[in-house]
């Protein structure tokens, strides 16, 4: 694995499993995921049951700011505040 790479563009199996049994550990924990890409990370960590995931990408605003500009209907999200 090249680690100085930042995005390696998939989750290796190896990983996955690893990130599972994390996550099944910390199930009754929060779990926030910035930049999460593919969202597998936030699959994972549902698949373990973890209940409470806030995860965010670029790709998803950029793709939510396009259809407002194109007048599509856009996704709706739960917008949460500090």
């Amino acid at each position: 694995m090249n680690l100085n790479a930042i995005f390696l563009g998939h989750t290796p199996l190896k990983t996955r499993k690893y990130l599972f049994e994390f996550f099944k550990q910390h199930k009754n924990e929060k779990l926030i995921i910035p930049c999460v890409g593919g969202f597998m990370a936030a699959q994972i960590a549902a698949a373990a049951g973890i209940k409470e995931i806030f995860a965010s990408d670029v790709s998803l605003y950029s793709d939510t700011v396009g259809s407002f500009i194109k007048e599509l209907k856009t996704p709706e999200f739960e917008i949460l505040e500090n």
